[in-house]
């Protein structure tokens, strides 16, 4: 995560930290354009590292709209229960939603929002049958997950 830092600052943002060993890079730029600042740092990482590292940007006032979301009522939810969220690239396409009720258990429930998928897990990540490729296929760009927990922490830590 130290190298990850670096290659941020080396782009000239400011106020650059990481948070847990995933890829979250918390960052000010000058440019208000999500776009080209993904476009920036794809091709800066993929300069430095010699390969290809999808980039997804969330604003803050977009992770702050991410982790208010309760995509489940409360009471199909229990205290042992994991909700994720898959960032996407881009909005789901139409056929995402299609896709995901097809492979819908009762230890898997979906929620599609614009470019975000919640992803309620009644068992443990380990044991579900839903895999990578069921996402990849769904959605058909890349993406990445967080456990909702890691996201609202890392809102509060946009306070720092």
């Amino acid at each position: 995560m130290d190298r990850l830092k670096e290659l941020f600052e080396d782009l000239g943002f400011d106020d650059v930290w990481t948070f847990i060993a995933s890829g979250n890079v918390i960052f000010r730029a000058k440019s208000t354009k999500p776009e080209a600042l993904t476009k920036k740092i794809e091709k800066h990482l993929k300069a430095a590292l010699g390969y290809d590292v999808p980039t997804i940007l969330r604003t803050p006032t977009e992770l702050s709209g991410i982790v208010s979301v309760e995509p489940f009522a409360a009471e199909i939810c229990s205290d042992t229960d994991d909700l994720y969220v898959i960032l996407l690239t881009q909005s789901a396409p139409s056929h995402a939603a299609e896709h995901l009720a097809a492979v819908r258990t009762d230890a898997d429930e979906f929620f599609i929002s614009e470019r975000e998928v919640y992803w309620l897990r009644r068992k443990q990540i380990s044991e579900s049958k839903i895999a990578a490729r069921v996402f990849l296929k769904a959605f058909g760009q890349p993406g990445t997950s967080r456990n909702m927990t890691t996201l609202k922490k890392l809102n509060v830590g946009l306070d720092r």
